[in-house]
């Protein structure tokens, strides 16, 4: 009996699959694409996020204001208001001040890092302490970080 049990290497196996024609590219609904297979890329038509945001809930802060500050040696500073999700800051933040965020919050003008609210303590009068240095750009989703306009958002190949 020969022929009936024929071991193939992987490689060769993979070969034999390449051989096989691609299924013809179809368009459905979104909520019906789970599952599916992208026949193209999806190119982002804009920057997403479209601006930089929390990554965290706490305070947006210059990060310089913040260097060397420890639970042993905080850094103190004046909260200018609360950025929320539903609407951009209307102030910007001056140095030594920070504003209050959510996460997903448009981060406000001068202001380039986030403390987590773990990391901080208000202390009355709008006064916060902060006890913990952050670097720039930490805790925080920088504009165009997912897909740049124009850049594929997602490739071909890729499962949904």
């Amino acid at each position: 009996m020969t022929g009936f049990f024929n071991v193939l290497s992987v490689e060769a196996f993979t070969e034999l699959l390449r051989a096989f024609p691609p299924l013809a590219a179809e368009a459905v609904d979104l909520h019906h694409a789970d599952g599916r297979v992208l026949a193209a890329d999806v190119i982002a038509p804009e920057d997403l996020p479209l601006t930089d945001r929390a990554g965290m809930d706490g305070y947006a802060v210059r990060a310089a204001d913040l260097f060397g500050a420890t639970e042993t040696n905080p850094a103190y500073l004046e909260c200018d208001g609360r950025v929320d999700i539903e609407h951009p800051a209307a102030f910007a933040v001056a140095p030594g001040r920070c504003a209050a965020i959510v996460t997903g919050g448009v981060m406000p003008e001068g202001t380039d890092a986030v403390v987590m609210v773990e990391h901080t303590h208000e202390l009355g009068a709008g006064t916060i302490e902060m006890r913990r240095a952050v670097a720039p750009g930490e805790n925080v989703m920088l504009r165009g970080e997912d897909a740049m306009a124009g850049t594929p958002a997602l490739t071909a190949g890729t499962r949904l």
